[in-house]
């Protein structure tokens, strides 16, 4: 069973701008004192923690790791 929030939930892109450090500082700290609380909203931060991809390496921007996953077939489009 999965516990209930103990108040009004934190919302799934505000976890996800704390788990990134892109939330303003009043707001994290709101936030951060919610989940010190709630096992539901923990969770749900677990999960998004969890799930994150590994930051670019030291030197790689994002652009040049997106590009490199994928590659044109042989005589494809210019």
């Amino acid at each position: 069973m999965t516990p209930a929030c103990i108040s009004e939930p934190v919302s799934w892109l505000a976890l996800e701008q704390l788990a990134l450090g892109e939330l303003p500082a009043a707001r994290a700290r709101a936030v951060q004192d919610h989940l010190a609380r709630c096992p539901a909203c923990r969770a749900c931060l677990d999960r998004i923690e969890a799930d994150a991809p590994a930051p670019p390496a030291p030197g790689c921007s994002r652009a040049s790791t997106a590009r490199s996953s994928w590659s044109r077939a042989p005589g494809g489009c210019g």
